[in-house]
């Protein structure tokens, strides 16, 4: 008769809790004779034991993070329990509702293949920020609003990399494949349980975040604003860039955009004048460059109006910056100091361009987004810092902002701060950028006005500038004059009749690597400053003559001030004693007839 082995003392010393349990489980150990289960037995089944169906969205994305892409789908569906799983189960945790008659599952239903396609579904896209916030209620919030073309890209791969981004556009089908976006959805869930902060950006419409995530009292929202016409016209530049980088529509953006245009795919050899042309009707379409954007996705959905976007940034207390202050917002607020500037606009429609040609219709358009901007760079004034806060805002503006806000309506900004706004009078840089400006629109595009040549002459000799240039002027040569004084003018004739005429000098500077990169330019239009900018390369120097500063019977003096003038012998340049600036190539003048009604 076989003796009953017993546990040995060793084994009892290990297990001392399974070794006195009456419910143990017993083990063969050897002829036949069993002892009671060890602790490693008992632990030796979670090797390979399955993991529960999500109950909740905590939950869910706790069994994400165990997405493993080098085995894949099966191998992760594989170590989920499924045992008793409803319809109902899925579409709660993942779609966030209960299921309807439509969804009914029939017979044969596998909750195995439910889970997947409902991961991969339209709907748990749409309600993926909201679900992933919501399941790490601890976690703080870095919210950037992201109005387009408001340096949003530069600042979202600078701060990208200091917390855990969750962007918006993971909602938006196409961007990824079902592969790539369950392996981005995993690896942030695995990320998430050791992440101090989110930072949550994207193109998303204030209100609407607010009302599916909430806003808890240490969550840090902020925003970047841009001249509104400027915003128009980046976005238009951008568009036709985007699609000469695609020009058959490939990607969703780019298809979107041909359409909009009215082309399958865009023509090959086009000229910079058929490149701006283009871009003028990308710029008046409103499909593509949008309305009043930052009053849109600051605002609450109801439309692109100025008082729901500024009651929601005094709300939620948003930090408000513009790309004025960016640069010093981003050094001050986060420490980054670097000038980088990413997805930066082609400029084939400048600015200063697009002004001439389409003011009215971009008045119009930005009349909302006008009166938010103006109202916090006054604000930022004001203070004197690189940003400010909605409630700040509210503070400063007092009794006439909130009696404002019923009526849609700004308060009248102080005289101070409209006599700030300068004209920007550097419209071109570099001779690719000149090149691009001067290009002539040959189509006639609604809407758009016309330019009636006033003067025309060149500053090389003999070419006609000698009949306007004053005091401050070297001898002209073969193609240009250059400046030789720290103060130069030229009289332009009288500018009789209706219409806003502009003055335009083509002009390369005189600079010396390292020693003396640039020259600082003030231009004044009879006696009145009119802007001023730093000129390194050939570039196009541009000022609208102010009303108040022309007279039917007297001549126009613009006066150009070149502090930075210096002569080439005293830095080593040349033995030039010429005291130089600006080599001026050529003036124009034109009047700017509006368009017909």
């Amino acid at each position: 008769m076989a003796r009953r082995r017993t546990v040995s003392k060793l084994a009892l010393d290990i297990v001392p809790d399974l070794a006195g349990c009456d419910d143990a489980q017993e083990a063969t150990l050897g002829d036949g004779v069993k002892s009671q289960e060890t602790q490693k037995d008992l632990l030796d089944r979670f090797r390979h034991a399955p993991v529960r169906m999500p109950r909740s969205g905590a939950e869910l994305f706790r069994v994400l993070a165990l997405y493993n892409p080098q085995t894949g789908w099966d191998a992760f569906l594989g170590m989920i329990d499924f045992t008793g799983v409803a319809p109902r189960h899925i579409h709660q945790v993942l779609l966030g509702r209960h299921p309807g008659s439509a969804d009914s599952p029939g017979s044969g239903y596998d909750p195995r293949q439910h889970f997947r396609d409902a991961l991969l579904s339209r709907a748990f896209r749409e309600r993926l920020m909201s679900a992933f916030l919501h399941a790490y209620p601890s976690t703080g919030r870095d919210v950037f609003i992201h109005v387009p073309k408001c340096a949003g890209t530069d600042l979202i791969l600078n701060l990208g990399s200091r917390s855990l981004p969750i962007p918006k556009m993971l909602e938006v089908g196409g961007w990824t494949s079902d592969v790539e976006f369950i392996e981005i959805v995993s690896g942030l869930a695995r990320a998430a349980i050791t992440a101090d902060r989110f930072f949550v950006y994207g193109h998303m419409e204030l209100g609407k975040y607010a009302d599916v995530a909430g806003v808890r009292p240490d969550d840090r929202i902020f925003t970047v604003l841009r001249d509104p016409i400027d915003l128009m016209v980046s976005q238009a530049n951008y568009v036709i860039g985007r699609i000469r980088q695609d020009p058959r529509g490939r990607e969703p953006d780019a298809a979107e955009y041909l359409h909009l245009l009215d082309l399958t795919h865009l023509p090959e050899g086009l000229t910079n004048g058929d490149l701006k042309e283009l871009t003028l009707r990308a710029l008046l379409n409103p499909l593509i460059s949008e309305p009043n954007r930052a009053s849109y996705y600051l605002g609450s959905g109801s439309g692109a109006i100025y008082t729901a976007a500024l009651k929601n940034l005094i709300v939620h207390n948003v930090e408000i910056t513009t790309t004025k202050n960016y640069d010093r917002w981003l050094a001050e607020r986060w420490g980054i100091t670097e000038q980088t500037r990413h997805n930066r606009s082609e400029p084939i429609l400048a600015n200063a361009e697009a002004r001439r040609l389409c003011a009215a219709a971009l008045d119009a358009a930005t009349q909302e987004d006008r009166k938010l901007y103006d109202l916090v760079s006054w604000a930022l004034l004001e203070t004197g810092r690189a940003s400010i806060t909605g409630q700040e805002v509210a503070r400063l503006g007092g009794l006439p902002l909130a009696e404002g806000l019923g009526a849609n309506a700004c308060p009248p900004l102080p005289r101070t701060m409209q006599n700030t706004v300068e004209q920007n009078i550097l419209v071109a840089e570099a001779a690719k950028y000149v090149e691009v400006y001067l290009a002539v629109v040959s189509a006639k595009i609604p809407g758009t006005a016309v330019l009636e040549t006033i003067v025309e002459a060149g500053f090389g000799a003999n070419q006609g500038g000698e009949h306007f240039r004053l005091e401050g002027w070297a001898r002209a040569e073969e193609s240009f004059t250059w400046t030789a004084a720290h103060q130069c003018s030229v009289q332009l004739p009288r500018l009789r009749g209706e219409g806003r005429f502009v003055v335009r000098l083509i002009a390369s500077p005189f600079v010396v690597k390292e020693r003396l990169p640039l020259q600082q330019v003030e231009l004044l239009i009879n006696g009145v400053r009119i802007g001023s900018c730093e000129v390194k390369d050939v570039s196009v120097i541009e000022a609208e003559v102010p009303a108040a500063q022309r007279d039917d019977e007297m001549p126009v003096t613009v006066v150009l001030r070149l502090p930075t003038a210096t002569r080439p012998n005293a830095i080593g340049a040349s033995a030039d004693d010429r005291l130089l600036a600006l080599a001026v190539r050529s003036m124009t003048v034109f009047r700017i007839v509006p368009p017909r009604s």
